[in-house]
């Protein structure tokens, strides 16, 4: 073929106020057949002389629906977003990374990666950050098999260290990991569940990948680390709340903790005390429940149970953060026949205290608690075919909403 130059459209429009001189994420405000990559633009299926229009993916509502936050976190003064969102018929959900500072109430871009798009990664739920790396724990469904995925990622970068993979079925239940994994003397502990069937609890050299122990247990839902000796591995069985307590060098059970019908969902620490945030049925009425638990003795201190939404509505109470002094709850209320985000504030001492229900969106998110603001990543599950994700600044009063961004 003789040389000659050749001009590729684009179809977008060069914001070069970044940098004109490169072509990369972040300088095209709009791309036809064309997708971000991590250093520049890549073509996408369809990019032909038949398919004329082709996908059209905006900077600010990648894919077709935009990203669904499942948890965020800061580090230094950058907030970084982990969620999947939809790519297509062949690709459905990606896991999507993406970096941002906060002014005031204000969300600015930093970058975005996606991982994965050919392992039909289904959710990512949660995320840990040590030094210059990411945590991030959940599940990819590929043809026909669930698997539970933990990786390493670069936070300057988004680029994978390494992926360890865990794949075991009991009783037709397929594995995934709802878990934030903790980081200990240069090793990882994490945990998956199997359904009704019971879970996994792993230890990992943070190097590698590798694996030093893996031992079947109970359902795990979160990973604490209790001291220098012992790791808490914290979860439900059957709807029974279980802290099962464990020798990080081996792995071995060493006591436990077994506390009322209450299925668990997320927890957080600090040096003698551990909060757990569930939900539990009195009846036919499902109510979200925060538990103090002292660290030392694994015995409860109090269970505050409350609602943040209408009487009769069902509510799950799906993660809790602290600003040192108060807790900021996110839920989920059914209220047939869809779900509904609500948000709570208890006391110290688990009195309850203002609350609200979305108008619109549901909850299962990510939420996060500053000096001035609560944030709140939430995306709309009632409309799959337009399913979006938003940034929301609220109020730390009386959760009014200040401002929104669409993601």
């Amino acid at each position: 073929m003789p040389d000659q130059d050749e001009t590729i459209p684009l179809g977008g429009r060069l914001i070069t106020a970044l940098d004109s001189k490169k072509i990369g994420e972040g300088n095209f405000q709009t791309l036809k057949n064309m997708r971000y990559g991590m250093k520049s633009p890549k073509s996408v299926t369809g990019m032909t002389k038949i398919n004329t229009e082709g996908n059209i993916f905006y900077k600010d509502i990648p894919f077709l629906t935009g990203m669904l936050a499942i948890h965020m976190i800061v580090d230094s003064g950058t907030l970084y977003m982990v969620g999947s969102r939809y790519g297509g018929v062949s690709t459905p959900y990606i896991l999507c990374i993406s970096k941002y500072t906060i002014s005031g109430t204000t969300l600015n871009f930093l970058a975005r990666a996606d991982h994965d798009p050919s392992a039909y990664v289904q959710n990512y739920y949660t995320c840990s950050i040590y030094g210059d790396y990411l945590y991030i724990s959940g599940y990819i469904y590929l043809d026909g098999v669930s698997k539970s995925v933990i990786r390493k990622i670069n936070k300057n970068t988004l680029e994978v260290v390494w992926t360890y993979t865990s794949h075991i079925v009991v009783g037709g239940n397929i594995s995934y990991s709802m878990v934030s994994p903790k980081l200990y003397n240069g090793a990882v502990y994490w945990g998956n569940w199997i359904g009704s069937a019971g879970g996994e609890t792993v230890k990992l050299n943070d190097g590698d990948g590798s694996e030093i122990w893996k031992i079947q247990t109970q359902e795990c839902f979160e990973v604490e680390i209790a001291s220098t000796t012992h790791v808490d591995f914290i979860g439900d069985a059957g709807g029974v709340r279980r802290i099962s307590r464990r020798l990080q060098t081996t792995g071995a059970e060493t006591s436990t903790l077994t506390s009322g019908n209450y299925w668990f969902q997320k927890s957080f620490s600090d040096a003698d005390k551990y909060w757990l945030a569930s939900y539990f049925l009195i009846g036919s009425d499902q109510q979200s429940t925060l538990t103090k638990v002292s660290k030392s003795t694994l015995t409860v201190d109090w269970d505050a149970n409350f609602n943040f939404r209408p009487a009769g509505n069902l509510e799950l109470l799906r993660n809790v953060v602290t600003d040192g002094s108060d807790f900021y709850c996110l839920g989920q209320a059914f209220v047939t026949p869809v779900y509904y985000a609500t948000f709570g504030k208890v006391n110290s001492g688990g009195t309850p205290g203002a609350s609200l229900q979305h108008s619109t969106l549901t909850g299962f998110a990510a939420i996060l608690v500053t000096a001035d603001y609560v944030f709140v990543a939430l995306y709309d599950n009632n409309a799959l075919s337009i399913r979006k994700g938003y940034f929301e600044c609220r109020s730390k009063t009386d959760f009014s909403l200040i401002s929104s961004t669409e993601i």
